[in-house]
């Protein structure tokens, strides 16, 4: 007895690391709502769900602070235990709510381009042939810094680089590689990540770091 009741404790223990619900209907509104209040700092609500096609359940969550929305989605578990796993889309809801304030500044960077050898998605995208090209790129990325640091506001000594929180990637490539097709990882030889804080000289510094790593 002692044998099997320790099975099921695993069992338990198990789904809840995976976030699985264990009941074998869809989640209810109340679960959804626990688990936002639970695991996002940002106090929000359950304003709207929609099943999907593929057994899947959008749920939009609304934050109660500001005019942001995220998505909570609940996918069904496909082997015997019979439940739900959950994946909680705050992070891609914070970069949402930002995207057009950086990207207008991003855009203002004559050194800003989008590379049709590149495969990065909605990253951020600079080549830099100059000195003078790394401290425009490093002004406009410490202006989005600050524009970002407004989530300090919702989410307290955060780490704005987590995918948990927010994440924009930005690649600093020098001009030489321009026409190169990277391996997606050799991109992130040439990442810097937003993170709310540094200024212009600290910006400047790490994409110069990236770029002559023996210097």
């Amino acid at each position: 007895m002692k044998k099997g009741i320790k099975i099921l404790a695993a069992i338990l223990a198990l789904s809840a690391s995976l976030g699985v619900c264990s009941c074998s209907r869809k989640p209810s509104d109340r679960t959804i709502e626990s688990m936002a209040e639970e695991r996002v700092e940002e106090d929000s609500r359950l304003v709207s769900q929609k099943e999907m096609s593929d057994g899947s359940i959008h749920y939009v969550m609304e934050s109660r602070e500001r005019d942001l929305t995220y998505e909570i989605i609940a996918y069904p578990v496909t082997t015997n235990f019979r439940g739900y796993w959950e994946d909680i889309c705050y992070a891609e809801g914070v970069c949402d709510y930002y995207m057009d304030d950086v990207m207008k500044v991003v855009k203002t960077c004559p050194c800003y381009t989008v590379n049709p050898h590149a495969d990065l998605g909605d990253e951020i995208l600079f080549y830099i042939d100059t000195d003078e090209d790394a401290r425009a790129v490093a002004s406009v990325l410490a202006k989005c810094n600050e524009i970002v640091s407004d989530q300090f506001n919702y989410t307290p000594d955060a780490d704005l680089t987590s995918h948990k929180i927010m994440r924009f990637e930005v690649r600093v490539i020098p001009g030489s590689e321009r026409d190169r097709v990277f391996k997606p990882s050799e991109y992130d030889l040439y990442v810097y990540t937003l993170n709310g804080l540094d200024g212009e000289e600290e910006v400047y510094e790490k994409i110069r770091n990236n770029l002559n790593p023996d210097s």
